[in-house]
């Protein structure tokens, strides 16, 4: 068994500046310099994943069931990087909150639609807008 500290999912950077020490998820302080954790610390996330036995052993003893494939260029790192050799890009990654707010990945379960002066009759060239029938399409439906 290696003595090599493995980064885990909750797993968090102290925020004194100089120490940036990265901590396991259950301390309330920081191991290195005793800072207490803050409410919000900065909590990390794998982004590269491990390659696992069956790759590892197509690899021919090359790498380890634990070396990880970066998942920005996807070229395969031995366990002990913490960086990707290729691009740089972090192993693990800090955790973002992602709102839909130009940062993706927003849910869309309430979604409200406006009614906007579009939505009238006429377009903004004066002419009048086709109506879609929905009887005739429930009808095409209810054929198939």
């Amino acid at each position: 068994m290696s003595g090599r500290f493995k980064i885990s999912d909750g797993d968090w950077i102290c925020s004194q500046e100089g120490c940036e020490n990265i901590n396991y998820a259950r301390r309330t302080e920081c191991h290195k310099c005793r800072y207490p954790r803050p409410k919000f610390a900065p909590k990390l996330k794998k982004v590269g994943s491990e390659i696992g036995r069956h790759a590892a052993k197509k690899s021919g003893g090359l790498f380890s069931a634990e070396d990880w494939q970066c998942s920005m260029c996807s070229n395969i790192n031995w366990a002990r990087r913490s960086e990707c050799n290729v691009c740089d890009h972090p192993k693990m990654g800090k955790v973002e909150e992602r709102t839909g707010i130009g940062g993706g990945f927003n849910e869309r379960e309430e979604v409200e639609y406006i009614k906007r002066e579009s939505d009238g009759e006429y377009d903004d060239f004066g002419r009048k807008k086709k109506k879609v029938n929905t009887s005739s399409n429930k009808k095409v439906y209810e054929r198939l």
